[in-house]
């Protein structure tokens, strides 16, 4: 008895170790998103404020292109950390034990 009672307890300090690296990881995934979602917002202000100067004879093509790439660097950064939140959170659920529900489960 004293064994699996052992037992029992080493699995449930596991358990909620996974749970809260979970979390953290879940956190994380979470303030990276929100830092590239910012990151898009200023990149796109960039760009509409190169595409002006070249349009006015102010600024190159080069420029342009240059503000052209960072954002869609950014955008694809900004993309990528969703897919990781998302990716975070089903880690998240699976160690708490939520099944997922699909249409075909649903009658």
């Amino acid at each position: 008895m004293a064994q699996l009672e052992l037992q029992r307890s080493y699995a449930e300090e596991g358990i909620r170790l996974q749970v809260q690296a979970s979390i953290n990881t879940l956190l994380t995934a979470r303030e990276t998103m929100l830092a590239n979602e910012l990151t898009v917002e200023q990149a796109e202000k960039a760009y509409d404020i190169s595409l002006t100067r070249y349009n006015a004879g102010a600024g190159t093509i080069i420029e342009l292109n240059t503000a052209q790439l960072s954002l869609t660097q950014a955008q694809l950064s900004y993309s990528q950390s969703i897919y990781n939140y998302l990716a975070a959170h089903a880690e998240y659920e699976k160690s708490l034990g939520v099944e997922d529900v699909t249409s075909s489960d649903v009658e």
